[in-house]
Order: structure tokens, then sequence, then C-alpha cells
């Protein structure tokens, strides 16, 4: 079993959509993960940061648990965390 942490801005393009930064693989826990996803906060319309665990081999992943939030974040990305 193992977890990724991820961070995942959003801008606002000028006709209101969304726009997905790349998203970002932080190691070192849930702490930094959140402490990145605040540092980017402050350059985005949005952010979320969540953990994923499982079992790469397998294929077999438990759904994603937000860690957090801030800002605008479009409804899909929460639908990705099952």
């Amino acid at each position: 079993m193992v977890t990724y942490y991820v961070v995942l801005g959003f801008q606002l393009g000028k006709s209101g959509v969304f726009i997905a930064d790349e998203p970002k693989e932080i190691h070192g826990g849930a702490d930094r993960c959140v402490a990145a996803a605040k540092r980017l906060a402050t350059s985005r319309a949005g952010v979320i940061a969540f953990s994923r665990s499982g079992d790469p081999a397998l294929g077999d992943w438990d759904d994603a648990v937000v860690l957090w939030t801030e800002g605008a974040v479009p409804d899909e990305a929460y639908a990705m965390t099952g």
C-alpha cells in the first residue's frame, strides 16, 4: 500500500472557465502537502490538496481524501475524490 499526496491548482480563464494546473505530487506527508497548497493558493483562483492510497501493482485505489481547499475549486475536482 502506498499513499500519494497531490496539490492541484486552478486558474480562472477569461471566459470564466477553470483551467487546471498540472497536478504536483508532494513528498513528505499530509502536512507538507497542505503547506504546498497554501503557498500555491496565493497565486491561484483555487487549490485542492488530497491524498490517495492504494496498491499500484494491482491498480486498486481507495477514494481520494481531501486534505485542504481554498478559493474556487470546480465540482469536478471533488468528484475525483469519490
